[in-house]
């Protein structure tokens, strides 16, 4: 019997602790969408937690992105790690193997890598002679995560490392950032056809380190050069150039088009609003559909009678269904069913968007 209770007691521990985690996880996300001061939000948050609360916490900042926001949570904790704090060093068990290590700093030097830039590149290569191959392996990972070529030589010489793991882990990045160095150096290529995959390779490495280049390449001469960068722009969530991305809405190109319009809706840039409304009328299907897809990123309700008219628009009737439903948030798909209750709705509520 008393087995039994154990169990049980042991079953509540452990919901319990997941309850917390998730919770922790949760407010974590709450830091990325909020507006709060970021550094005083941290600080309360950090002051309330458990050790494993505080992992949860860190791990959970990864959803603040690659952005200022981001890069203001990774300089947190790289004072973080920089401060000593005893904390970072506790032993903590780790589920599913249960094995105990300094799961707060593994967990710090991941989101690091996560959300960070090669400005921290410094806090990062300290950690690469730690004696403890768990905190060796997140800094491997982290460092290659950035993905700065100055990391390449740190990344080199963990390939002599006394960890499979952590030699492993360091060939991987390294020829990661390896081939994202050929990326970039691909930019300045005279082959339109090696530029744009160079602006491809660098948005899906989230190399938001480029985007000064991407902007640059706005302007190129080859149509699927500017349509390559626009996407990149979009994917990287880099909210700058909105201004020379709003200018490709009248692009030549239909490809060029429909990036500009995609990446401004991505990038949340509401004052396009208006001119991608104008493109739902576009004479290319895959621009109007674009610009339905942009118009409901954007939230644009005065979107609706245009998206209503394209429900009769066979290339195009499943995409404005799928945008009609995400901004008026009845969750319509993208297909038949989704365009028949799109109409429904349409012929019943028409009258009030007159």
């Amino acid at each position: 019997m008393s087995q039994v209770l154990s169990a049980i007691a042991l079953f509540v521990l452990v919901l319990s602790l997941v309850a917390r985690a998730e919770d922790a996880r949760g407010r974590a996300d709450a830091l990325a969408k909020g507006d709060a001061d970021l550094e005083k939000a941290v600080a309360t948050l950090w002051g309330e937690a458990s050790p494993q609360e505080k992992v949860e916490l860190v791990l959970g900042m990864d959803t603040l992105g690659r952005g200022p926001r981001g890069l203001r949570g990774a300089s947190i904790l790289a004072a973080v790690l920089e401060s000593g704090a005893a904390d970072l060093d506790a032993e903590i068990p780790v589920p599913p193997e249960s094995r105990t290590y300094p799961a707060l700093r593994v967990a710090s030097l991941k989101t690091i890598g996560e959300i960070g830039d090669g400005s921290l590149i410094d806090v990062l290569v300290p950690w690469l002679s730690d004696p403890r191959s768990e905190v060796r392996y997140a800094a491997v990972q982290a460092l290659g995560f950035l993905g700065d070529p100055a990391a390449i030589p740190h990344l080199r010489a963990r390939l002599q490392d006394d960890d499979r793991g952590v030699r492993d882990m360091a060939g991987i990045h390294l020829e990661r950032l390896e081939k994202l160095q050929e990326a970039r150096s691909d930019l300045g290529s005279s082959d339109p056809k090696r530029r744009a995959a160079a602006c491809g390779a660098l948005a899906d490495a989230r190399q938001t380190s480029a985007y000064g280049d991407l902007v640059a390449l706005l302007d190129d001469e080859a149509a699927a050069v500017r349509a390559a960068a626009a996407q990149a722009l979009g994917s990287l969530r880099l909210a700058v150039g909105t201004e020379r991305l709003s200018g490709l809405l009248g692009d030549p190109a239909p490809e060029v088009r429909r990036s500009a319009a995609t990446a401004l809706g991505l990038l949340d840039a509401r004052g396009s609003a208006p001119a991608i409304r104008k493109l739902l009328s576009d004479p290319d299907a895959g621009v109007r559909a674009a610009a339905a897809y942009a118009a409901s990123l954007l939230m644009d309700r005065e979107a609706i009678p245009s998206l209503a008219g394209l429900l009769e628009d066979p290339p195009v009737s499943a995409n404005a269904a799928a945008a009609m439903g995400r901004i008026l948030k009845t969750g319509w798909g993208q297909n038949p069913t989704g365009v028949e209750s799109a109409r429904a709705w349409w012929q019943e509520h028409r009258e009030e968007w007159r």
